[in-house]
């Protein structure tokens, strides 16, 4: 009797690390961040190789990611927390473009083309982003759901 209770015992053991495993598995795989990415050209359409373009996170007030365009003048900076940003590109014989208000939601995959313009980097154009940001990365659909709206819904055994 005593070698079933210790086998039992071991069972359970050997179960509850299983189980322990695999909650933290399903809950490393929540993100909780986001990303931004875009193509930069010229008037012209043609793709700007080499621009600087400086993600900032305006909440910390700190520079998040400074990345350089490839040959397609396509940057992507993922993994970034949630937040507002402001997008700055920078490139030679061009003027200085930021766009500003950028929000990044959870899962969020935003697009920031910019089209730069012809003149010395010291000028500046600022765009002030639409508070209705459009995904161009994939098809899928989301949205955020705030307080009053869950409390809000309908549910079958709720009396008032």
């Amino acid at each position: 009797m005593k070698l079933i209770g210790l086998l039992a015992g071991r069972a359970m053991r050997i179960m509850a690390t299983i189980m322990l495993t695999f909650a933290v598995v399903s809950a490393s795989g929540q993100e909780t961040t986001g990303s931004i990415s875009g193509t930069i050209t010229d008037s012209s359409g043609a793709a700007i190789k080499g621009a600087t373009v400086t993600i900032t996170n305006t909440e910390r007030n700190q520079n998040v990611r400074v990345l350089s365009t490839n040959a397609a003048g396509f940057y992507t900076a993922s993994s970034l927390p949630i937040g507002i940003y402001n997008v700055k590109v920078v490139a030679q014989g061009f003027k200085t473009d930021t766009v500003t208000g950028l929000v990044l939601h959870v899962n969020d995959a935003l697009t920031a083309n910019r089209i730069l313009m012809i003149g010395s980097s010291a000028e500046v154009v600022t765009v002030t982003a639409d508070s209705a940001q459009l995904n161009f990365e994939d098809a899928t659909t989301a949205g955020l759901i705030s307080g009053t709206q869950a409390r809000e819904l309908v549910l079958n055994n709720r009396n008032y």
